[in-house]
């Protein structure tokens, strides 16, 4: 069990942070609430995955390997199915091979490995063979429903009810520069509380509950050394200007990286360190 529970509640206490063992590389929301994330072992070469819940952070599963070390990626969830693939060819970008994994158990449901994923949509997966054979796969079992061959229309239609589908997709930060200028107020605030004469690269910001929640990058000649770069989240209330929130998430990057962090419902959450998921109830952050 990788979850801390913060017993001792401050205004700014995460709800719980998840640990990973390497690098946290990649990390897929569920329509249930899960994240499925993949822990990558720079040194290692060795991939594994986990699920929680993102609202508790208890953990379903994590640690789990599958079929391959390290050439190995989470592609999709849908429904109680988590999507891997495979590569082609080591070192090529090109997907190959889908294996579907049952969300809560972490067990490998069924694998193709002659196929490549598309999407996923209504229980069913559609897939290509052969780079051109289209398939409709039945998520849940692996099995044939349809052999649509080249009929590139249904893989159209699908991917059209798809774009167009209502989704609890989680809010990202924007970047704000000179063509996104933020409003005089919030500009004033983030002024008040960030060295912007050294910030690198764009201020990231989102607005939500009367709070802006803004991530930048900074130089700092002191401890990074060799243009080494500084990752921090802040947040305000915008009521009084005040900060109720500061985070390092990270000392030293070679370079500015968006999307430091993102919001869905009333949490927060955020990686700090390359490795440690944060969440934070938003409705308890206080001046």
């Amino acid at each position: 069990m990788a979850v801390i529970d913060f017993l001792s509640r401050k205004a700014f206490a995460p709800a719980w942070t998840y640990i990973s063992k390497g690098v946290l590389w990649r990390l897929l929301q569920s329509e249930s609430g899960l994240f499925v994330g993949e822990d990558r072992n720079l040194e290692s070469k060795e991939t594994t995955f986990f699920c929680l819940d993102q609202r508790s952070g208890k953990v379903l599963w994590e640690r789990r390997a599958f079929n391959e070390a390290w050439w190995i990626g989470v592609e999709a969830v849908h429904g109680d199915r988590v999507f891997l693939h495979g590569f082609l060819k080591p070192d090529m970008p090109q997907h190959m091979g889908i294996t579907a994994v049952d969300l809560i158990t972490g067990k490998i449901a069924w694998n193709k490995s002659d196929f490549s994923f598309i999407l996923a949509i209504d229980g069913s997966v559609f897939a290509a063979k052969d780079s051109a054979l289209l398939f409709e796969l039945d998520c849940r079992t692996g099995e044939t429903l349809h052999a649509w061959g080249d009929n590139n229309e249904v893989l159209r239609a699908a991917r059209t009810r798809l774009r167009t589908r209502e989704k609890d997709e989680p809010e990202f930060p924007v970047l704000f520069g000179t063509s996104s200028p933020m409003d005089e107020r919030t500009a004033t605030f983030v002024s008040r509380h960030s060295r912007v004469q050294n910030v690198v690269g764009s201020i990231e910001g989102l607005e939500k509950n009367e709070h802006f929640f803004y991530s930048y990058h900074e130089t700092d000649g002191g401890s990074n050394a060799e243009g080494r770069l500084r990752n921090m989240l802040k947040v305000i209330n915008l009521k009084n200007g005040e900060i109720v929130l500061t985070e390092t998430l990270n000392k030293s990057v070679p370079a500015a990286v968006p999307d430091s962090f993102f919001i869905h419902e009333d949490m927060l959450y955020f990686i700090k360190d390359r490795s440690e998921l944060t969440a934070v109830n938003i409705r308890e952050l206080t001046s």
